[in-house]
């Protein structure tokens, strides 16, 4: 393989592992990656702090979250956004980190129309991030206004036990089980 390239990962949730992310798996298919703390190349941050300020080198903002890069505090994003600005942002759903739950979850049968009609529930919200804008609780409420909308995530939670664990395994299809479509 090339030449080693530094690379620190910051600012993510307490536990985050950078080898078993799939940015990390992806771009050490291509490169020798070398995880730094000290001098690297390259720091890739996310939204859980303002380490990544501390270093003076290619800047990469990379999140989940319904947060818009700030382009004076980084020089590329990775994220689901989708906007163009030049080639420094690169849109990246959370869904595509995950190909082998999107293929289980391709070969389920689908709904029908019919059998949703007959369905006693109106629509769910799972969310959990409580830091996130302000428009989806404003979303959120507003909807809930009109029908009952069942929130199974921890934030803005109105069900007996929240679903999809962030960090299990199967954080996406564990959020759609048979019992909770009825």
């Amino acid at each position: 393989m090339n030449n080693p390239v530094k690379i620190k990962f910051c600012d993510y949730w307490d536990g985050f592992d950078p080898k078993a992310d799939a940015l990390y798996r992806l771009i050490s298919q291509h490169r020798n990656v070398v995880l730094s703390d000290d001098d690297p190349d390259y720091v890739i941050y996310s939204v859980f702090g303002f380490e990544f300020l501390k270093h003076d080198c290619v800047r990469i903002f990379y999140t989940g979250e319904n947060v818009r890069p700030d382009f004076n505090l980084c020089d590329y994003a990775i994220g689901f956004d989708d906007f163009t600005f030049g080639d420094r942002n690169f849109r990246w759903p959370n869904f595509m980190k995950y190909e082998d739950q999107i293929s289980e979850l391709a070969t389920r049968a689908p709904l029908s129309a019919e059998a949703a009609r007959g369905r006693a529930k109106f629509c769910n919200f799972l969310y959990s991030n409580s830091r996130a804008a302000p428009l989806r609780d404003r979303f959120f409420h507003a909807l809930n206004a009109v029908k009952h909308v069942d929130s199974a995530g921890r934030h803005l939670n109105n069900m007996p036990k929240a679903v999809g664990d962030r960090y299990a395994q199967d954080w996406t299809t564990s959020k759609i089980p048979v019992p909770l479509m009825n």
